[in-house]
């Protein structure tokens, strides 16, 4: 655990746009109240199930999300990075993380407990209104991810997966794109809610269509169209 001034992440928790609305001793108070973590590659933060009693922003690394199934394995529901906030339920009743978090490389956390981000919403309402707005435009990327799922092809929605991931997990080329993908195939399957089969069915017709070129260790080059 460290405070912020002995932090050394790139983004601070002040600077994150679920904050941007406030003005700078709204900021201040914030800061003042946060309890920082640092994390090494494996480790877990949280655990499913666990209470979630705080409201949690990345502000360094990437974790991911891992929920387990009926058959005891693990699966990948999601990947955070910096930037990313969770905890927010936690706001307004009590609940239970409903995944694993595990830092994929070495991160940060910034964290406050639930208690003391409702009295700050309660002496400074404009924070509170700054965290909906956030939690709107979130809903707002579910709904539109939901609505594809029924109106567009699975190429179309396997390829936006392709090229959001490369926003985080890629490297630009001359001609193209170095996916480097966190995800295995029954992730991106349960991601896209279809089967494994069909992900590995696709991405074979993709690369033959000379649209990506699957590499080794999960690389994925995107070409450019």
């Amino acid at each position: 655990m460290e405070s912020c001034a002995q932090c050394q992440a790139p983004i601070c928790i002040s600077h994150l746009s679920l904050f941007k609305r406030l003005s700078k001793s709204q900021r201040s108070k914030i800061v003042s109240h946060v309890i920082r973590y640092t994390l090494k590659k494996g480790d877990v933060f949280l655990n499913e199930g666990d209470a979630l009693a705080q409201f949690i922003i990345i502000s360094r690394g990437r974790f991911r999300a891992l929920r387990n199934n009926d058959d005891g394995k693990s699966k990948v529901v999601q990947y955070l990075k910096t930037g990313d906030f969770i905890g927010q339920e936690s706001l307004f009743e009590k609940s239970a993380i409903p995944y694993t978090m595990e830092a994929i490389e070495h991160a940060s956390l910034c964290t406050i407990p639930a208690k003391t981000m409702h009295d700050l919403i309660q002496s400074e309402p404009d924070i509170g209104f700054a965290i909906l707005s956030e939690l709107s435009a979130k809903v707002n990327v579910l709904e539109k991810e939901l609505a594809t799922v029924h109106l567009e092809s699975l190429e179309v929605r396997l390829m936006n997966l392709l090229y959001q991931l490369s926003q985080d997990y890629g490297v630009e080329e001359e001609n193209g794109i170095l996916l480097h993908n966190p995800m295995s195939q029954d992730d991106m399957a349960m991601r896209l809610g279809v089967s494994r089969e069909s992900v590995n069915r696709k991405l074979k017709q993709l690369e033959k269509e000379a649209r990506i070129e699957l590499r080794p260790k999960k690389q994925i080059y995107i070409h450019k169209m």
